[in-house]
């Protein structure tokens, strides 16, 4: 079809006049959706979740949100495990290291010459 032929198409679709609707059309429109919609079967709940993990928007909110909530929970425990070594410094019990501070002096229990244990 040359280029002159197909403008002369164009020209008569545009001068055609489109058929009026029938009465209830646009009710009858909404009437089969709302039939489609309540005869498609609900998707579970793990297909839903598959969906939308699928979308690349929340593919990439999902990587970012385990990457800060990997940082976030390093940097915890980092903190955390810090001041434990520093407490002895904290609290002045540097003698704790120390062997000889704490050293105790054995006892003997045994009973002397001369004196027993029940009286």
């Amino acid at each position: 079809m040359k280029e002159h032929e197909f403008d002369e198409v164009l020209r008569n679709l545009r001068s055609t006049r489109v058929p009026a609707c029938p009465a209830g059309f646009e009710n009858g429109v909404l009437r089969r959706v709302r039939a489609e919609r309540a005869q498609a079967p609900a998707g579970s709940v793990w297909s839903e979740l598959a969906a939308l993990a699928l979308r690349p928007r929340m593919a990439a909110a999902m990587i970012a949100f385990a990457a800060s909530f990997g940082a976030v929970t390093t940097a915890v425990a980092t903190h955390v495990a810090a001041p434990v070594e520093k407490l002895s410094d904290t609290l002045g019990l540097e003698m704790i290291g120390n062997p000889h501070v704490l050293e105790c002096h054995q006892v003997d229990h045994a009973p002397r010459p001369g004196h027993s244990r029940h009286r």
